[in-house]
């Protein structure tokens, strides 16, 4: 049996039956609330390590990042993709312009790219923005999104396509009803 098999049927057999559909637990914690309603200000902010040479990248180059179809940086170091927790304002954002899927065509979407070879692993599911942020100030290698009202400290933003979150015609910015 192929080792990408096994390795996925055993993931799959952890998943507990509360378990949201990328495995996390049902129980909620403060920020991952649905923030359905946020004020137009509140877009997503990509964020990667103060160490990351990565300053300003296209919204081309961010899909292909979030898509695990570019891995690796221009340093040759491969990229460690930290997705934000479900129902949260920078998820929804994520699944409406950048993945274009709902929840479950994107888990399907990850397993078909793990069971093809072409990713590694699927990525890692934090369960809250502070876990972002840390994941991202501890690994030069990673990327995250957060709300931009949330950036933390000791991170640096990227920008897309020439724009901060702050800027108009960013294209990161959404309220979602």
């Amino acid at each position: 049996m192929d080792r990408r098999l096994v390795v996925a049927i055993w993931i799959v057999s952890l998943i507990p039956a509360a378990a949201g559909p990328r495995g996390e637990s049902a129980q909620s914690s403060p920020d991952s609330q649905p923030q359905s309603r946020i004020a137009a200000a509140d877009g997503m902010a990509i964020i990667v390590n103060e160490t990351n040479s990565a300053t300003d990248m296209t919204l081309a180059e961010l899909k292909s990042i979030l898509l695990l179809e570019k891995q690796f940086w221009p340093s040759g170091k491969r990229i460690a993709l930290f997705l934000p927790p479900e129902n949260t304002t920078e998820a929804e954002i994520l699944l409406q312009q950048i993945y274009k899927q709902t929840e479950p065509e994107l888990n399907k979407y990850w397993v078909g790219r793990l069971f093809q070879g072409k990713i590694p692993a699927i990525p890692a599911t934090v369960k809250t923005r502070a876990v972002a942020a840390a994941a991202v100030r501890k690994s030069a290698e990673a990327v995250s999104v957060v709300i931009a009202s949330e950036i933390p400290p000791r991170v640096r933003v990227v920008r897309v396509d020439g724009k901060l979150p702050a800027d108009a015609n960013y294209p990161l910015k959404s309220i979602i009803k």
